[in-house]
């Protein structure tokens, strides 16, 4: 090329900063931001260009005016990720995979990672393992989420997150946790349903970590009856299931 542009591609938002544009041999010169010609000159090889207040995506060029080949640059304005906050961590179920969430923070407009950071230590030792880092995928506007697996639960788990783009790095607050502390039992499923004449008893499965339950169940959609249950009481059999008494004969009952 005839040129070159030389800017950094990502700059502060609202920032004033210098570009330079440099050709490899004298010529008639124009630049542009845009369509709109900044300046002219044929003296110097090089040329400076001043940028004031730079609000959005702008591409600058330079070329000679008899070369059809310019050389330029699109120059996008952003912000520095925020620190990263309301991080939070769930186990789905006992051997399920740890899920963390946490708040991004404003839009930054410009291409900006998110890492969870975690550090496991064994109940036995006082020295973690070295931090691993999981990517992170957004879940809706403003959160993001990573996951990482657990095999057994004889640690402490101390987990980050860090934010980065090319203007500048954030850390959140460190989250330490074991995972009694976080495991969050699946919603169990009736998979199957056995009735006498008074009273039905209901299979589910998913029951791992679960001590209470909460059973609706009702003859008509809009007219429910509630019954709560200690699972533990119940869980003497290697068969879990839960017995719904005094129930009306000749009946059909929906459960949930």
């Amino acid at each position: 090329k005839i040129c070159s542009v030389h800017s950094n591609q990502e700059v502060l938002m609202g920032s004033s900063f210098t570009i330079y544009c440099i050709f490899k041999k004298n010529c008639d010169k124009l630049i542009y931001q845009d369509e709109m010609v900044l300046s002219d000159s044929s003296g110097n090889s090089t040329v400076a260009i001043n940028i004031v207040n730079l609000t959005r995506t702008t591409t600058f060029t330079c070329k000679c005016v008899n070369e059809p080949e310019p050389c330029g640059a699109d120059i996008v304005p952003g912000y520095p990720p925020a620190v990263p906050r309301n991080l939070t961590c769930i186990q789905e179920g006992e051997y399920g995979k740890v899920i963390c969430t946490w708040k991004t923070g404003r839009e930054t407009h410009i291409k900006t990672t998110s890492h969870l950071w975690l550090v496991m230590i064994p109940f036995s030792r006082v020295q973690g393992e070295p931090s691993v880092r999981y990517e992170s995928v957004p879940v809706h506007d403003g959160t993001h989420s990573a996951a990482f697996p657990v095999s057994g639960s004889e640690h402490n788990f101390s987990v980050w997150v860090q934010a980065r783009n090319s203007l500048n790095s954030a850390n959140s607050t460190v989250l330490s946790f074991t995972l009694n502390e976080i495991v969050k039992p699946l919603i169990p499923k009736i998979t199957k349903v056995e009735c006498s004449s008074r009273q039905c008893r209901l299979y589910p499965n998913n029951t791992q970590n679960v001590q209470h339950v909460e059973i609706r169940y009702g003859e008509k959609q809009d007219s429910w009856s509630t019954v709560s249950l200690n699972v533990h009481t119940q869980n003497m059999n290697s068969t879990t299931h839960w017995t719904i008494p005094s129930l009306h004969p000749y009946s059909t009952y929906t459960f949930e």
